[in-house]
Parts: structure tokens; sequence; C-alpha cells
């Protein structure tokens, strides 16, 4: 039996989320270098992936310790292609 995620957990996530969104609104399509301040400058690539990656190692983190999933499952429908 799962336990209900709490809710801090779920405000946590919900910060994680409103950085990234915020993030990704304001990042280019391409990486860059800030030459200013030397810095790399990710992509709206980059910070989805990193965002992915981090709301994954979550729901890893709450699934191990016997928390539901914040994640959905996709039906994942096969296509038959006749040529």
């Amino acid at each position: 039996m799962t336990k209900p995620v709490p809710q801090s957990v779920k405000d946590k996530i919900q910060k994680c989320t409103d950085t990234y969104l915020d993030a990704i609104m304001e990042a280019p399509m391409k990486s860059g270098w800030n030459r200013a301040f030397g810095m790399r400058v990710p992509s709206i690539s980059d910070l989805t992936r990193e965002y992915n990656a981090r709301i994954r190692a979550y729901n890893e983190h709450l699934v191990d310790h016997g928390y539901e999933s914040i994640l959905t499952e996709e039906k994942v429908e096969s296509v038959k292609v006749n040529l």
C-alpha cells in the first residue's frame, strides 16, 4: 500500500516547476555564452532536460520510500503501418 505524497513535498515540486517554467520562458532557443560573466547560457532544451531529470529523481525517491508516484504513465498504443 502506497502512502499519499505529503503536501510539503508537493509544495517543493511546485516551487521547482515554477522556477523552471520562468527560466524556460526567458531562455534562448540555442545555448550561448555570456561574455560579461564568462558563463554558459542554457537553452530551452537544456533547461527542459534538467527539469525532467530533477522531477524523475524526486519521483524515484518518493516511490522508493513507499509514496505514490507523482508521474502518470502514458499508455502507448502500437500503430501498424501497411505498405
